[in-house]
């Protein structure tokens, strides 16, 4: 009995020892669920507040995601968990996943590092990088990751990759070499035409060293370019410079290359220096093309300045300015070409009043159409005379087909004119005078019609009844006949005076005019105030003088027919190597574009002929109700005086 009771109280011991014991595990487990339910509590804040995207994948499936995992898909946790790690990446990038989580569930990697793509909520394909390492959850094999985004990553350097080979193509095919170093000296770029164009390549010199290097030389390819002048060298001390010539000549280019040279720093947002850059092109061919085209210009100008025309080139605006004029321009018009050049209103203002409004009209359609000009006018000199020109011009298209310019040649045709118009005035004079002619013999035959035809009418009458006659009655009829002849006598006389008067032939043209204006004041009843100096005791030329009479005889004509005066002036006077007439009245006057009357018209236009004739000029000046004045202006030729 005794026996049973101390195996029971063993069995009853060891039961409270595995009670106390299961307490104590049962305590444990609790204590060990709590911790580990506080530690995922804290796992799970650091996971969801990182902005590292992290995951649990467990049997091929995602087990667990934070919220940064999630948004590589554009999507909620919750919405992945569960999904099939297949269904979320690409097809090429799946066996990679497959292997390193086979190899890293298998213990062969602790942990793996690697990019795989993925597919975006619209299909898109997205680059993450991936880091895994094996882990037990919920009791089983997982893979815990993190993964980052970096599709924009590659995106941008992709970008730049790909602005990094369009820069560099660009550098290999643009035909100016560019060079650029780095704050030290040092190039760091020298692109293809940079070393054709120097010969030379990017060699280690330094900066003081590149004009003996590269053989830099002034344009005139002698004096040696200065190393601290050089752009480059400029550009990195923070200066810029455009355009400077050089040449160079080392052993690659004996000839000699002549370049163009601009250059500037490189200088960051922040105002730092790094370097510099140059940029500089061959002008070698340029250079050669202009010396060529240099020496044609000036053979083309030695044989346009010989010719014996103006040539010119001018341009649209403002209109007729030159843009080059030959030298000939100059003893013609008295401007030199540079005048012509620099006052582009020249051209226009030397054009002839009475032609200028014609000849723009001609040039602006030429302009506008592109048809050739060719013209005819006057210009004045600078000392005031007529030249007249025949022009003739092209219009230059520039290289859109727009009109650029016009190229022409002057030629002075003033002689062939002033012979045309002297061969115009001597028909019209010729016509003037037998005009004059045949009214003088008009007036001539009325005058012996009715004066002397009367006369000797009369005389015929009388003799014929005169032998029938007594002695008385005969003597009476014959001192009628002998007062008849003497009437016709006279009357032949004053028709011989006015045809040509003898006085002005014997005495000499002071006397002829006083005679005729004494003949004047008795047939018209009009005074005659005349006045003269320089005349007196002195003969002029036969043709001077009897033009000077003529036109004293029409202009008192004149007065006599129009002006309705009682008196006139005229004067005659000699100085100055001109012989000077005046004839001025107070009377009707008349407008210069309407005259009083056609044989008014002709007159004048017969006293104009005449002074002309003998390089002289007659000016009128008249106003209606005023008045006319008329003055000739006639070159005396010296003959001897008359005693």
């Amino acid at each position: 009995m005794q026996g049973d009771s101390l195996a029971q109280n063993d069995e009853l011991g060891r039961l409270r020892q595995q009670v106390a014991a299961l307490r104590t595990e049962i305590a444990e487990s609790r204590a060990r669920e709590q911790a580990l339910v506080e530690s995922e509590a804290r796992y799970r804040i650091l996971t969801e507040d990182t902005l590292v995207g992290v995951y649990v994948i467990q049997d091929g499936k995602f087990a667990y995601l934070n919220r940064p995992a999630a948004r590589i898909w554009d999507a909620e946790p919750e919405e992945l968990v569960g999904r099939e790690v297949r269904q979320l990446v690409t097809p090429e990038s799946m066996p990679t996943v497959e292997e390193n989580i086979r190899r890293r569930l298998a213990g062969e990697l602790e942990r793996a590092q690697y990019r795989v793509k993925v597919r975006g909520p619209h299909g898109q394909a997205r680059e993450i990088e991936v880091l895994g390492c094996p882990v037990t959850y919920g009791g089983r094999p997982a893979i815990l990751g993190t993964a980052i985004d970096r599709t924009e990553e590659v995106r941008t350097h992709e970008a730049l990759a790909e602005q990094s080979r369009l820069f560099q193509l660009i550098l290999d095919s643009i035909g100016d070499g560019v060079a650029a170093t780095n704050e030290r000296g040092e190039f760091v770029i020298f692109n293809p035409a940079a070393r054709r164009i120097t010969g030379l390549g990017p060699r280690g010199v330094t900066p003081a060293e590149w004009t003996a290097h590269y053989g830099v030389f002034e344009p005139d390819g002698v004096t040696p370019f200065k190393p601290e002048k050089l752009p480059l060298a400029r550009a990195m001390r923070g200066e810029s410079s455009d355009a400077v010539e050089m040449c160079l000549r080392n052993q690659h280019t004996p000839e000699g290359t002549f370049i163009r040279v601009s250059g500037r720093p490189l200088i960051d947002e922040h105002g730092t220096r790094h370097g510099g850059v140059v940029v500089f092109h061959d002008t070698t061919q340029r250079r050669h093309m202009f010396e060529q085209l240099g020496r044609a210009e000036a053979k083309y100008r030695a044989l346009v300045e010989q010719l014996p025309v103006v040539t010119y080139t001018s341009t649209a605006e403002p209109m007729g300015a030159l843009f080059y004029v030959s030298p000939q321009i100059e003893p013609l018009l008295g401007f030199t070409p540079a005048e012509w050049i620099a006052d582009g209103d020249l051209w226009m203002r030397q054009l002839h009043p009475e032609d200028r409004d014609r000849v723009l009209r001609e040039v602006e359609h030429s302009w506008a159409t592109g048809a050739k000009f060719v013209s005819e006018y006057r210009m004045f000199s600078r000392r005031g005379g007529v030249v007249w020109f025949h022009d003739e011009a092209v219009i230059i298209p520039d290289t859109e087909g727009r009109a650029s310019l016009m190229q022409g040649v002057m030629v002075d045709v003033t002689e062939r004119e002033t012979e045309r118009i002297g061969r115009k005035r001597m028909q019209a004079l010729s016509l003037d005078l037998v005009t004059v002619q045949e009214a003088e013999r008009r007036r001539l035959g009325l005058e012996l019609h009715d004066d002397i035809g009367q006369v000797l009418t009369g005389l015929k009458i009388i003799l014929g009844t005169a032998g029938s006659l007594s002695l008385d009655d005969s003597r009476r009829k014959l001192a009628e006949a002998e007062q008849l002849v003497e009437e016709a006598t006279q009357r032949v006389r004053e028709l011989s005076q006015q045809l040509r008067p003898a006085v002005l032939d014997d005495l000499g043209l002071l006397p002829a005019l006083v005679s005729h204006l004494g003949t004047f004041t008795r047939q018209t009843s009009i005074r005659v105030d005349f006045e003269h100096h320089g005349v007196e005791r002195r003969r002029f030329g036969p043709d001077l003088e009897t033009a000077a009479y003529r036109i004293v005889q029409e202009a008192l004509t004149n007065v006599a027919r129009h002006a309705r005066v009682k008196d006139v002036k005229v004067q005659a006077w000699a100085e100055d190597g001109l012989l000077c007439l005046l004839v001025e009245d107070h009377g009707a006057g008349f407008d210069g574009t309407h005259a009083a009357g056609g044989s008014a018209i002709r007159g004048i236009g017969g006293m104009r002929e005449r002074a002309a004739l003998l390089g002289g000029r007659v000016t009128l000046e008249s106003t209606p109700g005023q008045g006319c004045k008329l003055t000739a202006e006639l070159p005396i030729v010296d003959v001897p005086e008359w005693r």
